[in-house]
């Protein structure tokens, strides 16, 4: 966002959007606040933890897909088209 900015003379988000991801919380305090997604970091930590150790205790278990839900944090370095 600074490169753009400050080098390039693009405004955000008038010419372009920008959209962050894992939602830290440096994308409130840039300017224009960064649109993000918010990861369930809590429960990516939680179900990674009992995924492998119900692999270590059976390593013939399959392989298990997870997906979890995220949103999106809209803030100021996005806009509507």
């Amino acid at each position: 966002m600074k490169v753009l900015k400050e080098e390039k003379g693009i405004k955000i988000p008038d010419e372009v959007s920008i959209a962050g991801f894992t939602n830290e919380p440096m994308a409130e305090l840039v300017e224009p606040s960064l649109t993000t997604v918010k990861q369930p970091i809590y429960e990516i930590g939680e179900t990674a933890s009992k995924l492998l150790f119900a692999q270590l205790e059976d390593p013939d278990l399959p392989a298990e897909l997870c997906v979890l839900e995220t949103t999106i944090e809209v803030r100021k370095s996005t806009r509507k088209l």
